[in-house]
């Protein structure tokens, strides 16, 4: 990977919707040169995706929470549930297995607290219970990014 990659890279993390114009008239390469790239990077797995990022409160969903759990047990067929269910509730955004005193981080985005009582009385019942849950309301976002550093 060149300057010219690092670039391009840091140009889409911000504007993923650059034409291949634009995006060359940022990193200072002719747009066919810039498609070539942009189709490399895909190529090796640099760019896994390109997404939209939404509003969350435009969308309704007011509370952002983040969810330490900690597992009873860390085998089994419970536990496979469990981790399927969290692959597939459409309020987690993320999901982590961590060292330190909880196995599991969450960030989790709901319309209300009751819809986030209701998510986590699903996930209890899923895992067949839990060692510990702790939940911890968002109040304001200091940051939300999605940019590596590069280069």
């Amino acid at each position: 990977m060149d300057v010219y990659d690092q670039r391009i890279l840091r140009s889409i993390q911000e504007v993923a919707d650059l034409t291949h114009a634009e995006l060359a008239e940022r990193v200072h390469l002719s747009p066919s040169q810039c498609a070539r790239r942009l189709d490399r990077l895909r190529a090796a797995g640099y760019i896994e995706r390109t997404v939209a990022i939404l509003n969350r409160e435009r969308l309704g969903l007011d509370v952002l929470a983040h969810v330490l759990i900690s597992l009873q047990a860390h085998e089994g067929a419970q536990n496979d549930a469990f981790r399927r269910f969290i692959n597939d509730a459409p309020e987690v955004l993320e999901s982590y297995m961590q060292s330190g005193d909880a196995d599991l981080l969450m960030k989790v985005a709901v319309r209300d607290l009751e819809a986030l009582a209701e998510f986590i009385d699903r996930l209890i019942k899923v895992s067949g219970g839990l060692a510990a849950l702790r939940s911890y309301i968002v109040l304001r976002s200091i940051k939300t990014s999605n940019v590596y550093a590069i280069g």
